[in-house]
Formats: C-alpha cells, sequence, structure tokens
C-alpha cells in the first residue's frame, strides 16, 4: 500500500487563515504504481491564524488500507 497527498494551500489576507485543499489516495498492488488507485478522499481545511490543525485520513477497501496523519501550522 502506498499513499499520496496533493495539497494546495491559500491565505486570506483579511485574516490571516490559510486554506488547504487536496486529495488523498492509496494504491497497492505488488508493485504499487500509481496505476493501480484504491482510492481517494478530498481534503479542506481551514487553518485559523497562530493555530495547529490535525488531520487524519484513513483509507481501506478490502485489500488493506492506508493512514494519513498529519499536522499543519499557521504562525
Amino acid at each position: 500500500m502506498q499513499g499520496y497527498l496533493d495539497l494546495n494551500a491559500s491565505v486570506n489576507e483579511v485574516t490571516g487563515e490559510i486554506a488547504v485543499s487536496g486529495t488523498a489516495r492509496y494504491y497497492e498492488g505488488t508493485k504499487c504504481g500509481t496505476t493501480n488507485s484504491h482510492g481517494s478522499r478530498q481534503i479542506n481545511v481551514t487553518i485559523p491564524r497562530g493555530q495547529r490543525v490535525n488531520q487524519q485520513v484513513t483509507m481501506q477497501d478490502g485489500d488493506g488500507h492506508v493512514i494519513l496523519n498529519f499536522d499543519m501550522f499557521n504562525e
């Protein structure tokens, strides 16, 4: 199993919040290439100024699972 994150971030100049969006994907197979997709999840998170946000994404099917756990900071 392999997990991938593709994230984009933008800053709101007025509030200082950071908006993060993207996709988590996972792949499975004997060679675990990116051609054997087993699922994806959309990610949309807003991080207030001076805060930390923890995000955990779990994806699974009958063949296995991937857990992606990450922290994002807005300092």
